[in-house]
């Protein structure tokens, strides 16, 4: 209370002056405010970028957050923020400053509350440390040119440096700059140029050591504004305008609930900065600060002033200048002298940053858009079926069989559809008022740069001067390489140009050359007009101008151009977990790109095992940082044809991703490996991939699934170079997902602050791999919001093969962009599955749609295939429009690229030539032989070279067994389990292996497999494996028994997304052992750092040393320590889990059914391994078991106790969960009667007046069930 501000201002027009606006409240401000967090969203952030829309005020929005990709990890700032810290030390730098006494004042956060300033300035006034105070205004005076205003704003920056370099060369330590006390006639400099201008004057002076500046400022009022501030040069800030919108939102001023909001609001910014330095791969804010870890988006650095304050931030599309950022700072102003008087926040503009307005910038998926896909769901779809499957209620036309979208046959319709049928299908009246609308929406309010990029201008279909000066006047005159004109070609000789037009006519060519004069002015004077050319004399921006024109390809016939069916397979959609959809969604998403040829991408939540190989599996499946859903069977599906590596994920590049606890049903638990109703995480980094050689391993794992792999990234600068390191490490296509990609949930300030636009990425991306003499060995695919076929062309001009959407396919589901995935959607997609009504046919049709129009496009640009216009910037150009903020310039992404072909090239391939040898052996030993006995495989000795040894057999045989019917199936050696999948029975197959094995030893281990090494291993042994035996040997050499000096046996991250299968090692392990197991049983004598971390499952068991961080973020399993010294208990993550000590347990049953399951596996280990560590152990157990701790995950107490699972789950969800396993009882029941031809319930029938209730509910139920059988085959008898 001792800091309440005194201003004259209302409370709105403050705001407004500092550029703020009612979502800076809304979305951002408040919610920290109030619940000490920052707000999620959902479903992207899809406005126009900075480039395209000067609505928003202030610097902030100009600059985006980088992060890590490939070549370092992001770091988890919340399960290991432990090694993070927010500390900061204001003053000057001890050995850097002279005559410095070494005095500093130490903070816990570089956020500043009131209480915090109040104390600074005592240590002024106590003379502790200098502190200075410069005021950052510049005065404003009415009606002024801009030029004046420009040369006010200088000269108060430069002042502000003066000050600052005056004030520290005195011997002052700590400089506020303060822009607090604005008022009718002082406008406050944009606080990023302030600091930006100071920190680099600093720097030039020498003085940048000599002290530290806080900004106080209220132009901040979102996490993403501090951080600007602090990577520009300030060591602290203290937002003025969250004190003073806590006093609003208190009740009644009580200035507790203001002091609890603003450590709310700090905690918030704390968490959040964390995470921000998190995902550049940053420990310490020390390290942050000053380092301008950002991109400029569409800001002209190039600018002389702007220069000078970001001599370090490239501006690959020039945008805003000083000028605008001027003028939009004069601009807020006006707006705040128009309000000043008005005490209502309502005042305040809103600008429909999250959800679109129709007097604000465009949205990508828009109000029109969502409009548009709702008429295109609602339309009757065109498919052509069998006679016999579109008899009801049919009705025809010329466009081929309307199918009645009803809820009860248009998932059992899905049919595939055969080339014809795509191929002579006819675009329907829906998709063309679809195009039509969103381009004519697009042209008035463009939401991404590709809306104002145009194909080539046709010359031909213009006469008059008019028509040709309307055509000049909507080219940007500036900001182009190249203007293509089809019906034009032009030569250019020193001064003299010459102008041929196809159909040329003197009438024409004297129209066309006024139109030039009137355009270019002085720059251009006609010399000669003939029928066959005109001639002009040219200089200045007019001989540019004839320069840059290419002459485009003449128009072809659509028949000409590649089918349907070759375009179809580029189309892909986005990955979308099953989790964050339902079952519904991501079933009808699968089945509707199957329908036609394109390809889908599950995400990584893995897929139901009844979904392989049908029309409802992915074709393409991802492999995340979290490995969910990830083992041998997903990568056997023969569906598949792609495994995709997400790096990263457009929405929130450097994050990890979070599944609710709501969302983890019992069916998603069962898929990823987790437990019902605790919440599944995927951590930032992956931990087995921390440089570009580990990301060639990774991608060596995943083609032993025998299918290409795709390393997705996002758009941002450098991509290019790293994307070339992505090819060269093996990669075979490249996905770059632009920074509107969508999602299921995110922090706001990284839907709108992190990333760049898909179209730099791609872009740089294709002429780097064109230069470099890759492009040719990869698919570049482009994750780039694609909705309409003219979407997809222009992606492909820019470089891109393939291309990726995936909010365009929700809509096409009935998505209505409430944005509420992660709370309750009221389409049914994400939530609410009763009310899911979408129609996969609809997507279907969808995308034949867009495919036809593609051909059109492609046929007026004179074209024959994607491939044969990819790479062809030279046929784009920018128009002239009213919403272009400064000027861009295309130079940078409209380089057309040469194409460097390399002779002969050499590529980074996969070797798993001893696995192939392996399974032909197999394969020749079952090859129809009985009786079939186990194989002993022999010995093979290995060498670092040998990666991923096991991993393509395990997943070969995988398929052998469930899709290619050997003989072997009958065989004791093969079972069956009850989900219907065979697997070898134990210990069928025996491989033995010596030496020191390579990376990823046993990765995708599976059933029935024992490989037994003796010797040491790399990293990820058991990587992702699912079931066998592994067990690693200690070959000799090293004190096994000394817990923390024995031999270290296997490297780091072993059993990284491990499902099953069992793991013993008579020796240490290195860091993360077990990290994201989730099924796997393992005995270890010794593992170092954050063993057991992110564990959903499983049982681990170590009886030798560890390190920090034991059990970080563990959810599930349970984990055994043997600790003589008991210093697990407060030393494993308190955060995550609990420890308990067998010493103590008494007769506890839980306790002794632990201790039970204890004492078996380390049998089998002493049995496996014969280690005299384990024999030690056991020969005194009564001893030994005092010193063993079960490490359990809180998450279980917290939600599978008795009491709170009737707490969180209601009863309409028990019920259904009892329902569905009683009816599995009687459908195996009734098969088993049916396989045995024996009656139900051994014939047993109630007589008339039998009171026995449980049997005839039993055979009413079963006849239920049976006629609904029934009713099944007669709709989908094929698929039955």
């Amino acid at each position: 209370s001792d800091y309440l501000p005194s201003f004259d201002l209302s409370e709105p027009a403050r705001h407004i002056a500092f550029g703020l606006n009612q979502e800076s409240f809304k979305f951002m401000l408040d919610p920290m405010l109030q619940t000490g967090a920052e707000k999620v969203s959902a479903m992207g952030y899809g406005i126009a970028p900075s480039g395209l829309s000067g609505d928003e005020g202030g610097l902030f929005r100009y600059f985006t957050q980088r992060f890590a990709q490939v070549t370092n990890p992001p770091l988890d700032s919340i399960r290991e923020g432990d090694g993070m810290t927010l500390r900061v030390t204001l003053g000057g730098k001890p050995f850097f400053k002279k005559y410095c006494d070494n005095k500093q004042l130490v903070l816990d956060s570089p956020i500043l509350l009131p209480q915090d300033m109040t104390r600074i300035a005592a240590t002024g006034d106590k003379q502790l440390l200098g502190v200075g105070i410069i005021e950052t205004l510049y005065p404003y005076v009415a009606d002024r040119d801009l030029s004046d205003y420009e040369s006010d704003v200088q000269t108060a920056l430069d002042a502000v440096c003066d000050q600052v370099v005056a004030m520290l060369s005195k011997g002052q330590d700590i400089i506020i700059l303060d822009d607090s006390n604005i008022d009718e006639n002082h406008i406050a400099l944009p606080a990023v140029l302030t600091i930006a201008k100071v920190n680099q004057r600093l720097v030039a002076e020498g003085l940048r050591f000599d002290g530290s500046i806080i900004y106080s400022t209220g132009q901040a009022c979102s996490t993403h504004d501090i951080a600007v501030l602090l990577g520009f040069g300030a060591s602290a800030v203290y937002p003025v305008t969250a004190y003073e919108r806590a006093l609003v939102l208190a009740d009644k001023g009580d200035m507790a609930q203001v002091e609890t909001m603003l450590y709310q609001f700090r905690k918030a910014v704390e968490k959040s900065l964390l995470k921000t330095m998190g995902k550049i791969g940053l420990c310490t804010v020390e390290s942050y600060i000053g380092g301008e870890f950002f991109e400029a988006s569409f800001l002209d650095t190039n600018d002389p002033q702007l220069k000078a304050a970001f001599p370090h931030i490239r501006a690959p599309l020039a945008g805003a200048t000083f000028s605008d950022i001027v003028l939009s700072s004069i601009n807020w102003h006006h707006k705040m002298l128009s309000v000043r008087d008005d005490n209502d926040t309502t005042s305040m503009p809103l600008l429909g940053l999250f959800k679109e307005r129709q007097e604000g910038a465009g949205h990508t998926f828009g109000n029109i858009a969502v409009r548009a896909y709702s008429g295109m769901t609602g339309e009757a779809v065109v498919l052509e079926q069998d006679s016999d499957e579109t008899a009801i209620d049919a009705e025809h036309d010329d466009q081929g069989v309307i199918i009645p979208p009803t809820e009860e046959i248009q998932l059992l319709q899905a049919k595939k559809l055969s080339a014809e049928d795509i191929n002579c299908h006819i675009i329907t009246d829906g998709y063309r008022a679809f195009s039509k609308d969103l381009a004519t929406e697009r042209s008035f309010r463009p939401a991404a740069l590709r809306d104002v990029l145009a194909f080539p201008i046709d010359a031909n279909t213009l006469n008059s001067t008019q028509d040709f000066s309307e055509a000049l006047s909507g080219i940007n005159r500036h900001g182009n390489i190249a203007v293509a004109f089809a019906g034009l070609s032009v030569s250019v000789t020193g001064d003299k140009a010459t102008l041929v037009l196809e159909n040329g006519s003197r009438s024409r060519y004297q129209a066309l050359g006024e139109a030039l004069s009137h355009y270019f002015g002085e720059d251009i004077h006609p010399s000669a007009c003939e029928d066959n050319g005109l001639s002009l004399q040219v200089s200045g921006t007019a001989k540019h101008f004839m320069h840059s024109i290419v002459t485009a390809p003449a128009a072809i016939a659509v028949a000409a151009v590649q089918p349907a069916t070759k375009i179809l397979p580029t189309l892909v959609t986005g990955a979308m977990s099953h989790g964050s959809l339902i079952t519904k969604t991501h079933e009808a998403i699968a089945t509707a790109v199957n329908m036609v040829g394109g390809k889908s991408n599950c995400g990584e939540g893995g897929e139901n095992l009844r979904r392989y190989n049908t029309l409802k599996g992915s074709k393409i499946k991802q492999i995340a940082s979290g490995r969910f859903g990830v083992w041998t069977g997903y990568l056997a599906d023969p569906m598949l044809e792609e495994l995709e590596i997400k790096i990263a994920q457009g929405a929130k590049p450097g994050e990890g991703g979070q599944l609710p606890d709501k969302k983890v049903t019992v069916e998603i638990a069962a898929l990823r490996g987790g437990t019902p109703r605790v919440e599944l995480v995927s951590p930032p980094p992956h931990h087995d991939t921390y440089s570009i050689e580990d990301l060639a391993q990774l991608i060596h794992d995943a083609k032993a699934a025998r299918v290409k792999v795709i390393v997705k990234l996002v758009s941002t600068e450098g991509v290019g170079t790293i994307a070339v390191g992505v090819a060269k490490a093996g990669a075979d296509l490249i996905n770059i997902a632009g920074n509107t990609g969508g999602t299921g949930a995110a922090q706001v300030t990284s839907l709108k602050h992190t990333g760049r636009i898909a179209e730099l990425g791609i872009a740089e991306v294709h002429q780097a791999l064109c230069e470099n003499g890759f492009r040719d060995k990869i698919t570049l695919r482009a994750s780039n919001a694609h909705q309409t076929g003219s979407d997809i062309v222009k992606s492909a001009m820019m470089g891109a093969d393939s291309f990726e959407m995936g909010t365009a396919a929700l809509m096409m589901l009935k998505c209505v962009m409430a944005k509420n995935c992660n709370v309750k959607c009221p389409a049914g997609l994400t939530t609410n599955p009763e009310v899911f009504d979408g129609d996969p046919r609809s997507l279907a049709q969808y995308l034949v749609n867009m495919a036809h129009e593609v051909r059109e496009i492609l046929a007026s640009l004179g074209m024959q295939s994607l491939r044969q216009v990819r790479g062809r910037t030279d046929l784009l150009h920018l128009i002239e429009h009213k919403n272009i903020v400064g000027h861009l310039d295309m130079s940078a992404l409209l380089h057309k690229a040469d194409n460097l072909v390399v002779d002969n090239p050499v590529y980074l391939e996969k070797d798993y030539h001893l696995d192939e040898e392996m399974f032909d052996w197999l394969q020749q030993a079952w090859d129809g032989k009985e009786p079939f006995a186990p194989q002993n495989l022999g010995e093979y000795r290995l060498s670092n070279t040998h990666k991923s040894f096991g991993g393509q057999l395990s997943i070969d045989i995988e398929r052998w067994l469930n899709y290619q019917n050997p003989d072997i199936l009958d065989s004791h050696l093969v079972k069956q389990l009850d989900n219907g999948r065979y697997v070898l029975s134990d210990s069928t197959v025996t491989i033995n292996t010596y030496r020191s094995a390579g990376q990823s030893y046993g990765a995708f281990n599976n059933s029935g497999i024992t490989l037994i090494h003796s010797g040491t291993c790399n990293d990820g042994v058991g990587k992702s494996m699912s079931g066998g035996r592994i067990v690693i040997k200690n070959a000799g050499g090293g004190d096994a028994a000394d817990n923390r000096q024995g031999n270290v046996l296997i490297g780091n991250f072993a059993l990284f997304g491990a499902t099953g299968g069992r793991l013993f090692v008579e020796g240490q392990a290195g860091d993360r052992f077990g990290v994201r197991n989730s099924g796997a049983f393992a005995v270890v004598e010794g593992v170092g750092d954050f063993a057991c971390e992110y564990m959903t499952g499983g049982i681990v068991i170590n009886i030798g040393g560890y390190g920090k961080g034991f059990g970080n973020g563990m959810s599930g399993g349970i984990a055994f320590q043997y600790d003589p010294d008991g210093e697990i208990v407060d030393k494993c993550s308190q955060d995550s889990v609990t420890c308990h000590g067998f010493a103590s347990a008494g007769d506890n049953a839980f306790m002794q059914a632990q201790e039970d399951i204890l004492l078996r596996y380390l049998k089998a280990h002493r049995r496996r391994t014969h280690s005299p560590k384990i024999r030690a152990l056991l020969a005194d157990w009564e001893t030994s078991r005092q010193h063993f701790y079960i490490v359990i995950p809180k998450a279980w107490y917290a939600n599978h106790s008795i009491t709170t699972l009737s707490e969180h789950i209601d009863a309409k969800s028990w019920i259904e969960e009892l329902s569905t396993d009683t009816a599995r009882g009687f459908v195996e029941a009734m098969s088993q009667a049916y396989l045995e031809q024996t009656p139900l319930f051994s014939g047993a029938v109630p007589s008339y007046d039998s009171t026995d209730v449980e049997l005839s509910s039993q055979l009413a139920s079963s006849a239920g069930i049976y006629l609904r059988a029934v009713q099944i085959i007669d709709k989908d008898g094929d698929n039955c």
